[in-house]
């Protein structure tokens, strides 16, 4: 699965999400956002904290989506 970029507000070039929030993670691989906090507990997904928001980088959720497939 490859994450895709969003098209801009004018349509003219490409916007490359860098990180995303649990609540979008558990959106993109269709699980709870209790599953995606489970993840990041049990160290396999990890995650930065940004003052009070947790993030999920782009990258690293690539990586854990390519593990399930590899899997």
């Amino acid at each position: 699965m490859s994450i895709s970029p969003k098209t801009a507000a004018n349509g003219n070039r490409p916007l490359t999400r860098r990180a995303y929030s649990p609540k979008s993670v558990a959106t993109e691989i269709d699980v709870s956002r209790t599953t995606v906090f489970n993840l990041i507990r049990e160290g396999k997904l990890k995650a930065v904290k940004l003052g009070h928001r947790t993030l999920i980088m782009a990258d690293e959720l690539e990586r854990f989506v390519n593990q399930l497939e590899a899997a």
